[in-house]
């Protein structure tokens, strides 16, 4: 009866928890990583040369209607869809970290547009659009387009089944690349592949992996507890690989096996984006349940809350004398090299397939 009991209350946590309409995002800086990838671009991409921007001609029916596209930095107050940071973001003062961009017309590298777009489609491109129970319990819309549960791993609703559209995404916009470049619309054929390279890069997260730790469940504040302590551990563990990501860029040596690790990654071989993701979701998994206990400890219990928790600059340096710390970075490692070999081998299948003459 007690088991019973606490498995119906896992049930209700998990709808709860992951049932509210907040965005989840993979990574807190796609482009950084994406330009950290690429630092040893395929051959193919480096020799490309030059691609004219053209406005888009695609019918893409599964996007959100207010999703906007970007072509520069945008005024804010003309696309209230983007989220909040978006601008002082892009406006980063070091522009190697911020979005670049270029107007119609402009020519722009290959390797530019793959680092820029590599974030679009947490732009609101995918709120608002999927809905369903399964939904609900993948914290919405974009949740379930950005995260994917392995088969034969314990998630709700639909325990050992596949759960998620990840795969599936980054599936689609490859298509749509190879319809692009198949036209000799270069822009879009990147554009496209950066966006599919974005859902291959959420799987190496574990927390787009693995449903939820049961350390974060508040017996206190089971409900509004357990959903807001998932946030606050989930957006923490980004935001510190984001911050020591950007302070290895920055010369911080002590962090330099995160980017050294990308940097270094061989190619994984695939056969197509949809299987390469599965795989890539099923390592982050495996190595996922661990990282999140880790990072209850890691964090601490002020993110253990009812309330929103923040991690900033002064927060991260105090957690170097953590004792989880080398673990984490251990994981933290595996996970960002598995995710740089797989999108190496997405562009060097992309240059094989779609571009067979470059």
């Amino acid at each position: 009866m007690k088991f019973r009991r606490w498995t119906f209350s896992v049930f209700l946590a998990l709808f709860l928890v992951f049932g509210r309409g907040d965005n989840l995002f993979g990574w807190a800086r796609h482009n950084l990583l994406t330009q950290i990838i690429l630092e040893n671009p395929p051959e193919w991409v480096k020799d490309f040369g030059q691609v004219k921007v053209n406005k888009s001609t695609y019918e893409i029916g599964s996007l959100n209607p207010k999703f906007k596209l970007i072509y520069t930095i945008p005024d804010k107050s003309r696309y209230p869809s983007l989220p909040p940071g978006f601008v002082s973001y892009a406006r980063n003062p070091d522009r190697k970290y911020g979005f670049q961009g270029a107007p119609a017309g402009a020519a722009v590298s290959a390797l530019q547009i793959l680092v820029d777009f590599a974030d679009e489609p947490d732009w609101d491109m995918d709120t608002d659009i999927e809905t369903g129970q399964v939904v609900n319990f993948m914290g919405g819309s974009q949740g379930y387009r950005h995260m994917y549960y392995p088969a034969g791993t314990f998630h709700i609703p639909n325990p050992f089944m596949p759960q998620g559209k990840a795969p599936e995404r980054a599936e689609l916009f490859y298509e749509y690349a190879r319809e692009a470049f198949s036209g000799g619309d270069y822009y879009w054929g990147f554009r496209f592949l950066a966006r599919a390279i974005h859902y291959l890069e959420d799987l190496a997260n574990p927390f787009h992996t693995v449903q939820l730790s049961t350390k974060f469940m508040m017996k206190e504040d089971f409900f509004q507890g357990t959903i807001q302590t998932t946030k606050n551990f989930h957006f923490a563990y980004e935001d510190y690989v984001a911050f020591l990501v950007i302070q290895a860029k920055q010369g911080e040596k002590s962090y330099a096996g995160l980017t050294r690790a990308m940097i270094k990654a061989p190619a994984r071989k695939m056969e197509n984006s949809r299987t390469a993701a599965q795989d890539l979701a099923g390592f982050s998994n495996r190595e996922g349940a661990r990282l999140l206990d880790l990072s209850f400890d890691f964090f601490g219990e002020e993110f253990r809350s009812n309330q929103k928790r923040y991690l900033d600059a002064g927060k991260v340096r105090k957690l170097d004398q953590r004792p989880e710390k080398e673990e984490i970075m251990v994981i933290t490692e595996k996970m960002l090299a598995e995710m740089s070999a797989v999108v190496r081998g997405f562009l060097e299948m992309a240059g094989k397939e779609l571009v067979p003459g470059k």
